[in-house]
């Protein structure tokens, strides 16, 4: 067992909670929480439980860096106060495009398929000469 004294700080993973509702979400944005805990330093009897963060000011394309939670008398925040931890962005759409060339690509591949089996049809002789032909035609 490990004894820790409580005159000498330690460090410590401190859950970061979002509270309120973002202004910039009503107007159709998206709140993004980068960052779920926070390294903290404190004596261990001043470790909060969690820390919480209202977002109820943060507007469509705003966003809020560690230096803005508000820390208790005594805590010490390890990680980077410039660290950008939520975020309110517009929603991004995934593009049509992306399955229609898909399904060209699949498309293509089957009328390849169809034009390889025509010759086929005709008799061997007919085949090799179709795939000669088309190869030098490319």
């Amino acid at each position: 067992m490990q004894e820790v004294r409580l005159d000498q700080p330690i460090h410590a993973t401190v859950p970061l909670h979002l509270t309120g509702e973002s202004a910039g979400t009503k107007e159709g944005g998206v709140l993004t929480q980068v960052l779920t805990e926070l390294n903290v330093e404190a004596l261990p009897m001043e470790v909060p439980a969690s820390l919480d963060f209202d977002v109820s000011a943060l507007h469509l394309g705003e966003s809020a860096h560690l230096s803005q939670v508000g820390l208790p008398s005594g805590v010490t925040l390890l990680d980077d106060a410039e660290t950008v931890f939520v975020a309110v962005t517009l929603p991004t759409r995934e593009v049509e495009p992306e399955p229609e060339e898909g399904a060209e690509g699949e498309e293509g591949v089957e009328g390849e398929a169809a034009e390889g089996k025509e010759p086929t049809a005709e008799g061997d002789e007919a085949a090799e000469a179709g795939s000669e032909s088309s190869n030098s035609e490319e």
